[in-house]
């Protein structure tokens, strides 16, 4: 039996055959969340223009960015402007205060931008100005606008050459955006590091470019295909607790077993499996695949499992992606002050490599 995209879904229970087309839209449109992705500042506004490449709809894609600080795509036509009188026309000076006043100041701005959704995944480099101040406002309001909002955030921490001043601003970024998430994926630059050492400059922040947009496609991704991920992160929440997860994928021509043992050595993720609360894995691949094959793996990734660990596993058939298979693997801590506290973060950033 080979699995093919859209072949069979599930709604309610039951197995709905592809030749019913307009009865499955209108049973999955209950279950879709009314879902944006929003890049704030030039991490995140980069980043929405690399998702249009892995296919995921410009009207899902939102940009935040200063007034007169535009890095926004032509690509990319939802925007919302925030400042108009905070900063008088003077610069910043990268102190993340001010994008964080911005922000407040056109609260109205931001609400009308996202007012037609209940989740957002908000995409932003800590750090740097105007991601770290301003991303955690949007959070906020976010959150009170209703309390069963779900935010997911997407970050990245600096590298670590990068110096004290943006550490101290990535850290307390983090520890406020925290406050109003439901999910965090954190992406240390060092790590990144780990993979591309031997890589020129420019080739490195490429390649940042490349893992972040992996990232954020494999939770969109995971949420249109499993509303599963959405019941998970409820269940944190009414325990008070927000999950962090990391990233971990591996490309092969091989096979998915190898792709999948590529994917568990990969050094961009820094949580023991074993102490994970949870994993959202994605089985991507170019030709058809045997069930046998796909099942295998499934079970694979449960013995590298605490028992009781929630698992959204999806496959899906990709002709965009570069080699034949790749498996993405998004494991789920609590971010419970213990596991990632302030010690680990500034050990992420100035991370020996």
């Amino acid at each position: 039996m080979n699995f093919e995209e859209g072949q069979v879904n599930k709604s309610n229970g039951k197995v709905i055959s592809s030749e019913s087309e307009e009865h499955r839209s209108f049973q999955f449109e209950e279950y879709i969340p009314k879902f944006k992705i929003i890049g704030v500042g030039h991490a995140g506004n980069n980043l929405t223009e690399k998702l249009l490449d892995y296919g995921i709809p410009e009207s899902r894609l939102v940009n935040v960015y200063l007034n007169g600080v535009s890095n926004i795509s032509s690509r990319i036509k939802g925007s919302i402007t925030i400042c108009k009188h905070s900063m008088r026309g003077l610069s910043w000076c990268g102190n993340p205060d001010v994008p964080k006043e911005c922000a407040i100041e056109s609260e109205d701005n931001l609400k009308n931008g996202i007012s037609d959704c209940n989740t957002i995944l908000i995409m932003a480099g800590l750090g740097h100005s105007i991601g770290t101040g301003a991303s955690p406002e949007l959070a906020r309001i976010f959150k009170e606008m209703n309390p069963g909002n779900k935010v997911i955030s997407f970050v990245t921490l600096p590298f670590g050459a990068e110096g004290q001043a943006f550490m101290n601003y990535a850290i307390e970024g983090f520890e406020n955006i925290k406050k109003y998430s439901d999910l965090i994926t954190v992406i240390p630059n060092n790590r990144v590091l780990k993979l591309y050492r031997r890589y020129p400059l420019d080739r490195i922040f490429q390649a940042c470019d490349n893992i972040d947009a992996i990232a954020v496609a494999a939770l969109y991704d995971s949420i249109k295909q499993n509303s599963d991920i959405l019941n998970f992160i409820d269940s944190m929440k009414s325990n008070k607790k927000v999950g962090i997860s990391m990233l971990a994928f591996g490309d092969s021509d091989d096979s998915t077993e190898d792709a999948l043992n590529k994917a568990l050595k990969n050094p961009l993720n820094g949580i023991d499996l074993r102490e994970a609360i949870g994993m959202i894995a994605l089985l991507y691949y170019r030709d058809n695949i045997e069930e046998g094959e796909i099942k295998s793996t499934l079970n694979k990734i449960r013995k590298k499992l605490n028992p009781s660990a929630f698992l959204s596993f999806n496959s899906i058939r990709d002709e965009r992606i570069e080699n034949k298979i790749r498996m993405v693997l998004l494991p789920v801590a609590l971010c419970d002050g213990q596991t990632f506290d302030r010690k680990r973060l500034e050990k992420e950033i100035t991370w020996d490599i």
